[in-house]
């Protein structure tokens, strides 16, 4: 194997696995900006409901929520105030799909003692799209830089040994016996 050969190969391999890394940390970070600015909301929304409960001791109208569930409602007892935040997947019989929700569920009490339940459902539908979508063109992006990196590399370490592989085949050619000497 040549020199050149080897020392590609080499440069091919820790590219590869140094770009499957950055990779998998890209993807890694995007998914949990996305999470973070989804609870972040959730959250929001979250307060919002909670302080119009406690206020009122009422259930507030949401017949003009888009894109997610909203569902409160009272319980018979008080109870001890808890927040959970999670992802899960809830089958749609329209579609016939299991689809990705991020929801936040939240217990508490009314300034009278009266206990209740706020549970906030969001799509993650989009999301999740728009993440497959930059995976995507982040594959082809690192796919591209990894050819162009591979050929370029190819070529300026050619250039690069030329003068080493042209005293290797003149040494490989010299006679000891002869009188021309070794340039």
């Amino acid at each position: 194997m040549k020199l050149i050969t080897k020392s590609t190969y080499y440069f091919l391999l820790s590219s590869a696995l140094l770009m499957i890394a950055g990779g998998i940390l890209l993807y890694t970070a995007i998914r949990k900006d996305i999470n973070r600015q989804i609870d972040t909301s959730l959250i929001i929304e979250k307060d919002i409901i909670q302080d119009q409960v406690e206020q009122t001791d009422t259930i507030p109208d949401f017949s003009a929520t888009f894109g997610h569930q909203i569902v409160v409602s009272f319980l018979k007892n008080p109870t001890v105030e808890k927040e959970i935040l999670k992802d899960t997947l809830i089958h749609d019989p329209n579609s016939g799909f299991d689809l990705p929700y991020r929801y936040i569920f939240f217990r508490g009490n009314t300034v009278k003692m009266r206990g209740y339940t706020i549970t906030i459902l969001q799509v993650l539908s989009e999301k999740v799209e728009l993440l497959r979508t930059v995976s995507l063109y982040t594959v082809y992006l690192f796919i591209s830089l990894l050819i162009v990196s591979i050929l370029l590399n190819y070529i300026i370490s050619r250039r690069l040994w030329t003068p080493f592989y042209k005293t290797v085949r003149a040494a490989e050619e010299f006679n000891i016996l002869s009188d021309t000497p070794l340039v």
